[in-house]
């Protein structure tokens, strides 16, 4: 049913964002011998006194292994990552350390296994993955390198321990926004995807050759923004396709959430999606959840009850809110935040990506974490006009969007 003309209200409490994690028991590849048990083991990440923890092999030296994956072949469990044992910085210089693999029979006891791939000189590269091609036998290992034609490099080894030896560069679809996170996942069929992510923080999911080692040319876009680090499996028929959410490097307290398809490209159900559990509205798909539907509203009032909440660092609180917004981040956003020592600011932006131009209204009282406020937008031609808690604090007058959507900001 379209609408242009009406009123939407969320008369709830609060609004929240709901975070999902599951958890998938890696694959046996099929050349080797088959999984007999399954697993559990509880990792701390933090000390009592708050630092992170250090974990150690089975020589004693702390795991050198950063930003990678760990798989499973056979019985044995694999951990590839980064090296920054040679004084390697992320984005800082270009001494880059190489990747490691170590290996474990029950994901505790972890023995260095050494180098799959070599240190040499390299800007910016992080991430291996690496999953067993049956079609091949080739292990294949894909990884994140600035200084690659389209930011990719491959490696393929007839043992998960290596020696790797480099592939050509593989070449990405234009289309695809990937420069940045990887994750690699095998179906059931053999069919091999890459996942990856991009500065914008979009989410792509690329189908392989039957090598693994290009796209093949099909691929699925995810309509959610300012995430990473997407990975993808499947569970009882069902994919699922989990993410960093928001994205923060090297950051200790981001959360998880997801996406899930009926096949590994989509469609994706959840990238918009507004669910209400005890009276809370949740709200996931990145840094906006926006409804599902409403690309055709035009003149309309959106209220709802906020709760500005602690942002992840600093002592601001905010909540925000969006109206004429048919696409991820263009459309008009609304910041209600402020400090405990200071009179509280709506902050109102026109976005286009980024900020294309805004303003800020002083309150006169501040806006404290935990207190709710009913706030209510009402656009009618080019004049939008909010109000907080009855009282009309702005009004202003832009054609840049004239219809679209409602959602809320995290």
């Amino acid at each position: 049913m379209k609408r242009t003309t009406g009123t939407i209200a969320i008369l709830l409490a609060v609004v929240t964002v709901a975070f999902g994690l599951f958890v998938a028991q890696p694959r046996a590849a099929e050349a080797v011998a088959p999984t007999t048990s399954t697993l559990t083991s509880t990792l701390t990440n933090f000390t009592p006194d708050g630092r992170q923890a250090t974990r150690f092999d089975t020589a004693g030296n702390p795991i050198d292994a950063h930003d990678g994956a760990i798989a499973q072949f056979g019985d044995t469990y694999y951990l590839y990552g980064t090296s920054y044992d040679c004084g390697y910085q992320w984005q800082n210089n270009r001494d880059f350390c190489g990747f490691t693999v170590y290996s474990s029979p029950d994901l505790e006891n972890w023995t260095d296994r050494g180098y799959v791939a070599a240190p040499r000189d390299c800007t910016y590269c992080f991430r291996p993955h690496v999953v067993y091609n049956a079609r091949t036998g080739n292990y294949v290992m894909w990884v994140n390198d600035q200084d690659a034609l389209d930011n990719f490099r491959v490696y393929t080894s007839r043992s998960p321990l290596g020696p790797f030896a480099e592939a050509p560069e593989p070449d990405l679809p234009s289309a695809t926004p990937c420069t940045a996170d990887l994750g690699l996942f095998v179906d059931t069929d053999g069919t091999g995807y890459l996942t990856c992510s991009n500065a914008g923080w979009h989410i792509a999911v690329l189908q392989l050759t039957p090598d693994y080692l290009q796209p093949d040319g099909r691929y699925s876009v995810l309509g959610v923004t300012k995430v990473e680090a997407p990975s993808l499996f499947e569970r009882d028929g069902t994919y699922y396709l989990s993410m960093s959410d928001p994205n923060c490097g090297y950051c200790a307290a981001t959360g998880t959430s997801y996406v899930t398809a009926p096949t590994p490209l989509g469609p994706w159900h959840g990238t918009d999606a507004w669910t209400v559990s005890g009276g809370v509205l949740h709200v996931r798909g990145g840094l906006y959840g926006l409804s599902e539907q409403g690309a055709d509203w035009s003149d309309y009032t959106f209220s709802a009850d906020v709760t500005p909440q602690p942002e992840s660092r600093g002592t601001t609180v905010q909540a925000g809110w969006s109206v004429r917004m048919n696409s991820p981040d263009k459309g008009y956003l609304f910041l209600l935040n402020g400090t405990p020592t200071t009179n509280g600011k709506l902050n109102v932006l026109v976005r286009n990506g980024s900020t294309v131009q805004s303003h800020t209204v002083v309150l006169p009282y501040p806006v404290l974490p935990g207190v709710s406020h009913h706030v209510s937008v009402t656009t009618s031609g080019d004049t939008i006009t909010t109000s907080i808690d009855g009282v009309q604090v702005d009004t202003f007058t832009d054609s840049t969007y004239p219809r679209g959507g409602v959602g809320f900001r995290e």
